[in-house]
């Protein structure tokens, strides 16, 4: 009678053997799928800078761009520096007095 109840024992600590086995595997591909959603999750954000980064640098490129004709400089030129084209006549704006 003895001889079937080691069998049952080794059986039994075969099976928990097992189990612990299927629990390692359960617990690797939940961890890699975790890992793998955060690396998705992080690559999503980052074609999204991307995308704003580009459209950022359209923009500057064309501001750029506009720097750099010759209507743009002349405008500055006559609004912040106050500069006048040969032949034309400044004309400058008193201060306004403001009532107390």
């Amino acid at each position: 009678m003895s001889k079937p109840l080691r069998k049952r024992k080794r059986i039994h600590w075969v099976v928990v053997l097992i189990g612990f086995c299927l629990l390692y595997v359960v617990y690797s591909f939940a961890d890699q799928a975790l890992q793998l959603s955060k690396l998705r999750h992080e690559a999503s954000n980052l074609r999204a800078r991307e995308a704003t980064l580009k459209s950022d640098n359209e923009r500057l490129s064309q501001e750029q761009q506009l720097l750099q004709t010759d209507a743009y400089v002349e405008k500055v030129a006559r609004e912040e520096l106050g500069l006048v084209k040969p032949g034309e006549t400044p004309y400058i704006l008193g201060e306004q007095k403001q009532p107390k």
